[in-house]
């Protein structure tokens, strides 16, 4: 099954069977792309963002880059990678601050150390469904599914992770925890960094410290697969 996506997002985007080729050609180890907009902050707005992939012993290293254009009269509410995994790879492992979720201003309410939950765990089941679940200052992480096999993500040197059975789409138009469904994909955020929390629904919100505004930003990970022996 082809990974979702495709390598640009366009209708021209084909599956060969090993990699996606775009309006028949296959993609070069370094792409660009502009995405123009996809903003709550109204119109006008996007980003340029460029990808580079190079190989390693068993695995890949990815360098992303972006770049806003146009105004933001808004903070970001987070800056990273998405991707969608097989649904059985429901084990999640990591290295990081845990056990509970942890964000830019409530990082004190949790450790460094190796925890590791169920990709169910791992989420906060708010009365209202809101943004939850996410795992700061991760070295490691590891989704498996119940022989140890699957996907590890290494930062350089750090990353936030959140796992969910549905995306943060679906989760941001859901009313009530019944409305959210799993899927037949995880989908997992690498991010760069998040929005804080703050405290806007009992009293002020964001700090500025904490305010994610738009900024050119770069961002590396290393991916490998997951194998019992590895772990």
């Amino acid at each position: 099954m082809p990974p979702p996506g495709g390598c640009c997002g366009s209708a021209t985007c084909r599956w060969t069977g090993r990699w996606w080729t775009c309006g028949g050609r296959r993609p070069t180890t370094t792409a660009a792309t502009t995405a123009r907009p996809w903003s709550r902050c109204g119109g006008g707005s996007g980003w340029t963002a460029s990808s580079t992939g190079s190989t390693r012993p068993g695995g890949l290293r990815l360098e992303l880059g972006v770049v806003p254009e146009g105004d933001w009269p808004c903070p970001l509410p987070r800056v990273g990678l998405r991707m969608a995994v097989p649904a059985g790879l429901r084990r999640v492992e990591w290295f990081g601050r845990g056990p509970g979720e942890a964000y830019a201003d409530t990082g004190r309410a949790a450790r460094v150390g190796r925890f590791a939950a169920t990709v169910e765990e791992l989420q906060t089941p708010y009365l209202y469904p809101q943004e939850n679940g996410n795992r700061a200052g991760v070295r490691w992480a590891t989704l498996t599914d119940g022989d140890g096999n699957g996907i590890r993500a290494e930062g350089e040197p750090t990353f936030d992770l959140t796992a969910r059975p549905w995306t943060s789409e679906q989760l941001d138009a859901a009313r009530h925890p019944t409305d959210l469904h799993p899927g037949d994909r995880v989908w997992v955020n690498l991010d760069l960094a998040q929005q804080g929390i703050g405290s806007a629904s009992c009293g002020p919100g964001v700090l500025p410290a904490y305010r994610l505004d738009p900024a050119p930003a770069s961002f590396t990970v290393r991916l490998y697969p997951a194998e019992p022996s590895r772990r």
